[in-house]
């Protein structure tokens, strides 16, 4: 008989979803790296460069963030230069 077919749910069944939900519980996500990657990244742990990798990035998107920041303001000052040009022909 077909498990499609048949609403019931036998022992063998319940132990492979029980399996399936512990290898899930420790699964790590993201894109699969070699055996080397997974070395550097182990060595860049324990000599801490990886703390400077991080602190790069991070610098890089907080001047990403300042740039965008600058527009903003300026976009900011020309509406209120707009608003205020505006309000005095009412």
């Amino acid at each position: 008989m077909s498990e499609t077919g048949s609403k019931h749910i036998d022992a063998e069944h319940i132990q492979k979803w029980q399996r399936l939900d512990e290898l899930d519980s420790s699964a790590i996500s993201g894109k699969p790296i070699t055996a080397k990657q997974f070395q550097a990244y182990c060595a860049s742990i324990k000599n801490g460069t990886y703390l400077q990798e991080d602190l790069q990035a991070v610098q890089k998107q907080k001047q990403k963030l300042l740039q965008t920041l600058s527009l903003l303001e300026e976009i900011e000052k020309t509406l209120q230069t707009e608003i205020t040009r505006t309000n005095q022909f009412h």
